[in-house]
């Protein structure tokens, strides 16, 4: 027969002896616990599964989902990317897409092709930071890669009042949010 085992109780700190049948006992316990867990774990996973395909139903019926996808398209041929298309794709572009017209868009990401940071990596080879997400990180950011498109484009803007410096802010809108353009806000506030 094996010597019995003697272990602290964490709960109370007492010293506690164990033979053979307790521990038994204590394993089938915690793997009734154990399994507890992983049904717990299952169910929640289910759910948020089910809240991401609700998610992307609701996503997919914004009307700004097709221009978000031909865009996306156009940065992928032109970057020479092929970064896949995803609701978080969507969702860093979704606001900038209800401020600015797709034109500018397109501008934009012309200007990211034409003017963008290059670094160096330790093994000589060129890093281009060109991703989606510098795009649309800021207001700032996608202005400047606006106005970093070529003249042809700025000017061709510039002449149908898209050009995002054309356009005042409202107080109290988000940076992302249209502005409107002096006569806009005549017409809205009559």
């Amino acid at each position: 027969m094996s010597e019995p085992l003697k272990i602290v109780d964490p709960k109370t700190g007492e010293l506690v002896i164990l033979d053979s049948q307790d521990l038994a006992q204590e394993v089938l316990a915690l793997r009734d616990e154990v399994t507890q867990h992983l049904r717990t774990i299952r169910a929640q996973a289910s759910e948020i599964g089910k809240l991401k395909r609700d998610k992307q139903k609701e996503a997919e019926a914004n009307p700004l989902w097709p221009k978000a996808v031909k865009l996306h398209q156009l940065y992928n041929k032109v970057m020479g990317r092929r970064s896949v298309w995803k609701i978080d794709v969507f969702e860093m572009c979704e606001t900038f897409l209800e401020a600015y017209p797709v034109e500018v868009h397109e501008a934009a990401i012309e200007g990211l092709k034409a003017e963008h940071y290059i670094d160096i990596r330790r093994n000589g080879t060129k890093r281009h930071h060109v991703g989606w997400h510098i795009l649309y990180r800021d207001t700032d950011r996608f202005e400047e890669a606006v106005n970093s498109a070529s003249l042809d484009t700025l000017t061709v803007l510039k002449e149908e009042g898209l050009l995002p410096g054309q356009a005042r802010k409202k107080k109290g809108s988000s940076p992302a949010q249209r502005t409107l353009l002096p006569e806009q806000e005549a017409e809205d506030a009559a």
